[in-house]
């Protein structure tokens, strides 16, 4: 993705910044993007060997597969009530298989498996024609999802709602606990979950705490600057 086009932009190829390839290789990736949608770097994951895209807001409430090569939609898929807000990718395993977690304004955080090898998303049946179903529903928000980040190392789910808590899930869907900020920390926009097990938030106004992940906050700092993005 090239941050200076206009929202929604693919390039087919890789190219120089400024080089005339750039015009000419553009694709239309996101036509049907809900106004009302504020798209961020979380509406948008790619799958480990960079083939694919998947990206969300939707105004149909679905969340699609894009072919990064060709910028052809290669799946549409259904299951949340309202539109999907936010997607992250876990990492993959020997198979590069790996889950795909989407948030969505009907407050609930879908996982859903996908195939390497099949190059999809998949249900429990892989027969063809089957519509891909998630593998688990995580509930616990009262309000529109806002971030989402899952670790299939360490089996959990963590996601924020707009103007609500930072959950902790499991995969398979037990709440394990509500991550309590620091006084006049609010609204949760960006999350972080390292291999080692500590959750980084970033919160309205450059804040930012870290948890363990039993839910103690080590620490929270405060920025003047504007923060985007998390790595």
């Amino acid at each position: 993705m090239d941050c200076s086009a206009p929202p929604g932009v693919l390039y087919a190829v890789l190219f120089v910044a400024g080089s005339p390839a750039a015009t000419q290789n553009r694709r239309s990736l996101c036509n049907n993007i809900a106004q009302r949608v504020r798209m961020r770097a979380n509406c948008f994951v790619t799958t480990i060997d960079s083939k694919f895209i998947v990206a969300c807001g939707f105004w149909d409430h679905s969340f699609r597969v894009f072919n990064t090569d060709s910028a052809a939609i290669t799946q549409i898929i259904y299951g949340h009530y309202d539109i999907v807000t936010c997607l992250a990718r876990s990492e993959c395993n020997i198979t590069s298989d790996c889950y795909i977690a989407t948030g969505s304004r009907d407050a609930t955080v879908m996982l859903w498996d996908w195939s390497a090898r099949l190059q999809m998303l998949v249900g429990e049946s892989t027969a063809p024609g089957q519509l891909p179903t998630p593998r688990t529903t995580l509930t616990g928000h009262d309000r529109e999802v806002t971030c989402v980040v899952i670790s299939a190392e360490l089996g959990l789910v963590a996601s924020s709602s707009k103007d609500g808590p930072c959950l902790l899930h499991t995969v398979t869907g037990d709440l394990l606990r509500s991550l309590e900020p620091a006084v006049g920390f609010r609204s949760p926009e960006l999350i972080l979950l390292s291999r080692e097990g500590f959750i980084f938030v970033k919160y309205d106004y450059g804040n930012l705490c870290a948890f363990t992940i039993n839910g103690k906050l080590l620490e929270s700092i405060s920025h003047n600057d504007t923060i985007q993005d998390l790595c």
